[in-house]
């Protein structure tokens, strides 16, 4: 009982900080419960592009899996898995050797599945279908190449592969958006500051 609650008063502060962004991000900002509890983690994105991934994966296929390449604290974790828990509820797995953080508090733990390992060791022996693939990992040309390679032969038609850090044109990230709409087999449906989203053509 007492290591119990040695445990809850050590997370405690980080509780009580997390709950009080989220009442603040739905009093001052007019979020949502739902996406304020999102946005309430800190990361590295900017909300128009948490939102547009919150919003995929509310429009996933229920026929696949949710896979994000890359995970850092967490903040697009949690916005695939809360987006896909108002949606299809299929799970998220998130690719990422060194783990991530936050995502105790935002009540989307159980739709996530962490795969603390390289994305090129993730892959080898991987079956499920993906309805969206999220690639945000290293952000050089033979990275995203490669990330895109391994993964997207999994991706259902007619489902999504969003991309980082897409807009710069001397990005590696951009290149490989670019190659992937020149080879045929993708179309560019959606770009929200610097994510590019693309849809596999559907095969008949």
């Amino acid at each position: 009982m007492i290591s119990i609650l040695k445990s809850f008063w050590a997370i405690f502060p980080s509780l009580f900080l997390y709950q009080l962004r989220v009442l603040l991000l739905v009093w001052r900002a007019g979020l949502s419960w739902d996406f304020a509890s999102v946005m309430a983690i800190n990361g590295l994105m900017r909300r128009a592009e948490v939102k547009c991934l919150y919003e995929r994966a509310q429009e996933a296929s229920g026929q696949g899996v949710i896979v994000e390449i890359g995970s850092y604290r967490g903040l697009s974790t949690v916005a695939l898995a809360r987006g896909s828990m108002k949606g299809p509820r299929i799970p998220v797995f998130a690719v990422d050797p060194h783990g991530f953080q936050n995502v105790l508090f935002s009540g989307a733990a159980p739709m996530i599945h962490p795969i603390a390992l390289p994305s090129q060791q993730a892959v080898a022996g991987w079956k499920h279908p993906i309805s969206l693939l999220w690639i945000d990992g290293c952000h050089d040309y033979d990275s995203v190449r490669e990330d895109f390679l391994l993964w997207s032969p999994f991706v259902l038609s007619g489902g999504w592969v969003a991309i980082h850090d897409s807009a710069d044109p001397k990005g590696g990230p951009y290149r490989v958006v670019h190659e992937a709409l020149g080879e045929g087999n993708y179309d560019l449906i959606q770009k929200v500051e610097k994510v590019s989203v693309l849809r596999k053509f559907c095969s008949y």
